[in-house]
């Protein structure tokens, strides 16, 4: 997938797969990702905004340059 510049916003995102996508300056604003699956997926200068990320993966993720601002990102 190629989504540069992509906005989610207060989506229902929840199990979504986006690996090894490309999604260079992707925002994500108020959106629930829980188990969502981002392995390798290219997420340069992507905003996370007010989300809510339970056991979403990103092993493997470029997240250079990203930003993570308010809501909750939890493992377990």
């Amino acid at each position: 997938v190629y989504a540069k510049d992509i906005v989610f916003e207060g989506c229902l995102l929840d199990n979504g797969v986006f690996d090894h996508a490309m999604m260079t300056g992707a925002k994500f604003d108020s959106c629930f990702l829980s188990g969502s699956s981002f392995i390798k997926t290219n997420l340069t200068e992507a905003r996370f905004w007010n989300n809510f990320a339970f056991q979403a993966n990103f092993m493997g993720a470029q997240i250079t340059r990203a930003v993570i601002r308010r809501g909750i990102v939890m493992d377990s």
